[in-house]
């Protein structure tokens, strides 16, 4: 109990402070009771006092008079009907005596009633949200700490909400793909029992969607030592979204600089020691999805000589059907006869390139329904200083295949013949199905033939002879009639008998020069007394022959004797007086 302040000798009350719920559900009214001190003369009335979202202390009367004798008064009830949630409320007590004589103001007591701030919530699918039901965003309580107050939850079908006890954080799970709005009812208790209730609806929505940025320009793939290289890549991104260009991997002499949203600047000046080819890795990102272009930049230490770039000379199919093998043999030309290397540079993950011989490839790939659409390709044939692309739009047509396993072969070819010997391959497939299979040698030498063995295996045989030297693309197939699946490969029919020599002008053979194959190489015409000299692309002697006749044979060897490393090298020709009467360039592959 706590006493009013004395205002005379008599005028004493026992105050305690007691708040009842009227309400059974959410309260929006209580009852303030107090109890007097019996032994106190009469009092004639009390006056109640209240302050709002306050300290205790006095604020305007809110008029509240018991008109009843202080003698007869046992207890004094007040009945607060102006509660709103989220508040605390002080109140105090006056007493009064039939002369209005007035006690000082009673010790104070206050209650609040907790409130529910928020009445919608909206999430992603597919994900765990955690809430802290601690926050102010979510809850008011004036006179206790969060902490302390209880929540619960009902309602609800395909959303989960549980609510740990101890930290008040509600987990909500979420369905994948799915859009959905629920009802809940939150309640909300602080530990006077005061509690409060609403209704709370959660909205799913779907996850952005993001669609990664794309190059759209094509690296210069070769830089001269002492001179500064510069490739100004371009990328768009569907979304407008901020990018980032980075090297991901490249030599020490190359950085990235951004000039816009949409391109940056690949600059850096080789030395001479970064002569040679360096794998390059641009990408670019939107932080969410990562893009990459992939070349290889070529560093000429010395002035190449004059080059002339290769050429495509096919025409490639430009349709294709979904859960069929799409297949395009693309061909391609250099008037020097370098070696070439077939990519592809751009276009979707089902088609892959695998080389037939030096001046051919086969572009293959089976596309699935989901692939079905227009395709940008980009197909390209380097000699290793010039690079050519073949740029054409593939349509896949989304024509749902049959339910079939289709045939796989479990062989593996052999990939070398010699002359006058027999050549066997026993070709071996499996089909999951237990289809009929038939075995088909689509392309390959006149001197090979296929024989069917058994369902599932076939021999392919054949004797070459001194005309069939060289390489020949072997392509087999084997099908289920309605899936046709190929192998392809490389056969290379050696020979230890040397071509005769070239006539007219200065001229070496063989080139390209095959270690596997041959053994030196032969250079004719030459001036009597001349010089023969062989350098590396940095310009370095790596073998001289004076006082030559017109005849020469190079063991492909340096000044010491030893073998040289596969590569490209320059020759000069001089002669007696030391005049130069020839050059070019020599092409040597282990």
């Amino acid at each position: 109990m706590i006493s009013l302040q004395k205002f005379n000798d008599t005028y004493y009350i026992f105050f305690f402070l007691c708040i009842y719920n009227l309400a059974f559900s959410q309260t929006d009214q209580w009852r303030v009771i107090w109890d007097r001190n019996p032994d106190i003369d009469s009092v004639a009335y009390y006056t109640v006092y209240r302050k709002v979202n306050a300290i205790p202390g006095v604020n305007d009367s809110i008029g509240y008079q018991n008109q009843t004798a202080g003698a007869s008064i046992d207890s004094v009830v007040f009945v607060d009907k102006a509660i709103t949630k989220g508040r605390r409320y002080v109140y105090s007590v006056v007493a009064v005596d039939s002369q209005g004589q007035r006690s000082g103001f009673s010790a104070t007591a206050d209650a609040a009633i907790p409130e529910i701030v928020f009445n919608t919530l909206t999430l992603l699918s597919g994900s765990t949200n955690t809430v802290d039901l601690k926050s102010s965003q979510y809850v008011n309580d004036p006179d206790h700490n969060y902490s302390q107050l209880k929540w619960a939850v009902s309602g609800g079908n395909q959303i989960s909400i549980s609510i740990n006890a101890t930290t008040n954080v509600a987990a909500i799970i979420t369905p994948e793909d799915t859009t959905v709005t629920e009802q809940f009812e939150f309640t909300v208790t602080d530990p006077d029992g005061f509690f409060d209730q609403r209704q709370v609806t959660i909205t799913l929505t779907s996850p952005p969607v993001n669609h990664p940025p794309q190059f759209t320009s094509f690296p210069d793939t070769s830089a001269s030592a002492g001179e500064e290289y510069q490739y100004n890549a371009i990328a768009s991104d569907p979304d407008g979204d901020v990018l980032r260009f980075f090297l991901q991997q490249g030599p020490a002499f190359l950085n990235v600089q951004k000039l816009t949203n949409t391109s940056a600047l690949l600059t850096g000046t080789p030395a001479i020691s970064d002569t040679g080819l360096h794998d390059i890795v641009l990408a670019v990102t939107d932080e969410i999805a990562t893009v990459t272009q992939s070349f290889l930049l070529k560093v000429i230490g010395i002035a190449p000589p004059l080059n002339n770039p290769p050429a495509f000379t096919s025409t490639p199919d430009t349709s294709a059907s979904a859960g069929e093998e799409y297949q395009y043999t693309a061909i391609a030309s250099d008037p020097d006869g370098d070696v070439l290397r077939f990519f592809l540079q751009q276009g979707p993950a089902f088609l892959n390139v695998q080389k037939l011989t030096n001046t051919s490839a086969s572009l293959t790939g089976t596309p699935a329904i989901s692939d079905t659409g227009i395709h940008d390709i980009v197909l390209a044939v380097t000699d290793e200083i010039a690079t050519v692309r073949q740029s054409f739009v593939l349509k896949v047509i989304g024509i749902a295949p049959p339910l079939n396993n289709p045939p796989a072969f479990t062989s593996t070819p052999d990939t070398s013949a010699t002359v006058m010997g027999e050549y066997k391959y026993t070709v071996q497939a499996v089909d999951a199905d237990g289809d009929v299979l038939r075995f088909l040698l689509q392309t390959g030498p006149q001197f090979l033939e296929l024989q069917k063995l058994t369902n599932t295996s076939a021999l392919l045989s054949g004797t070459p002879d001194t005309s069939d030297v060289g390489t020949h693309p072997i392509v087999l197939a084997v099908t289920d009639e309605f899936v046709t699946i190929t192998q392809s490969f490389i056969l290379t029919v050696k020979s230890n008998v040397v071509p005769p020599l070239a006539a007219g002008g200065i001229k070496p053979y063989p080139m390209p020069f095959q270690a596997t194959q041959h053994s030196e190489i032969r250079f004719t015409n030459l001036p009597d007394g001349g010089s023969v000299s062989i350098l590396n692309l940095l310009g370095e002697p790596v073998f001289q022959a004076g006082n030559v006749t017109s005849d020469f044979a190079w063991k492909v060897v340096n000044d010491e004797g030893k073998n040289i490393n596969a590569g490209l090298y320059i020759y000069y020709i001089n002669n007696k007086g030391g005049e130069k009467v020839g050059s070019g360039k020599l092409v040597v592959v282990k």
